[in-house]
This record gives structure tokens, C-alpha cells and sequence, in this order.
């Protein structure tokens, strides 16, 4: 499971010429809900629809919006607007970069994907126990 429903649906999706912003969206909150988790919980409840929207407003930009900064504000709307589970203390700030031109379909996901975790890496959950527990990251097995 994991990154693999992300590949498996963005193929899908690629081909079957869906709607790459709510197949994008869609498949990564699946990945972060069952994916894995390392040492915290994954929210139960992001805002999935905050990616979504900034996702949708790059494809329809035709190229004005860039493909990076929609991903990486999406994902902060995502993380910021979770409203279960451990508190997000920090959402993270950049899923890195993502070139152009990719020679092959794999490529663009492997880029989408080793994104995905460098933006995992910056989120600051605080567990609560006594005292509360604060860690960082998150991880999506692959």
C-alpha cells in the first residue's frame, strides 16, 4: 500500500484524463492515513480540500502558477487545517522541487513523491500525554 495507491491511482487517473488535482489530492490523503505513520499518527481528519483547491487553481493557471508553490501551500492547508489527532505544532513549509520535464510518467512521481516526504519530515506533532510528547515528521512507508 502506501506511496504505491499514489502511483497506482495518478496512472490511472494520468491516462483515464481525470481530474489530475482531485486524483492528486485524493490519493495522497490515503497515503497519509494508511501508509504508515513512523513516529506519529497521521491526523484523522486533514484538510484535504485545502489541497485540492490550490492544486486546481495551478492546473487552470496553465503554467502561471507554479506547480511547486501550489504544492507546497496546498500541503501546509492540508496539515494546518487538521482537526484530529495529534496537534500540529508546525505544518512544514516546502515539498522541494519538482522539475518540468520528466522523460517518463514514473519520473514526475517518483519527483511528486520524494517531495511528499521531504515535506513529512518538517511537520512538529505535539502527542498529548503528560508532559506532552513533541516529534517530528512523518512517514509515508514506500
Amino acid at each position: 500500500m502506501s506511496w504505491e495507491i499514489l502511483r497506482a491511482e495518478f496512472k490511472k487517473g494520468f491516462y483515464n484524463e481525470e481530474d489530475m488535482a482531485v486524483v492528486i489530492s485524493d490519493s495522497y490523503d490515503k497515503c497519509v492515513k494508511t501508509g504508515g505513520g513512523g513516529s506519529a499518527m497521521a491526523p484523522a481528519t486533514g484538510d484535504k480540500g485545502g489541497l485540492l483547491s490550490m492544486l486546481s487553481a495551478c492546473f487552470a493557471s496553465y503554467g502561471t502558477m507554479p506547480f511547486g508553490d501550489a504544492l507546497d501551500t496546498g500541503l501546509t492547508l492540508y496539515w494546518a487545517g487538521a482537526t484530529a489527532g495529534p496537534d500540529i505544532v508546525t505544518p512544514g513549509s516546502t515539498a522541494g522541487y519538482v522539475k518540468k520535464d520528466n522523460g517518463e510518467l514514473d519520473d514526475f512521481i517518483d519527483q511528486l513523491i520524494e517531495g511528499f516526504d521531504n515535506y513529512h519530515k518538517q511537520i512538529i506533532f505535539t502527542l498529548p500525554s503528560v508532559p506532552p510528547i513533541v516529534t517530528v515528521g512523518y512517514k509515508v512507508d514506500s
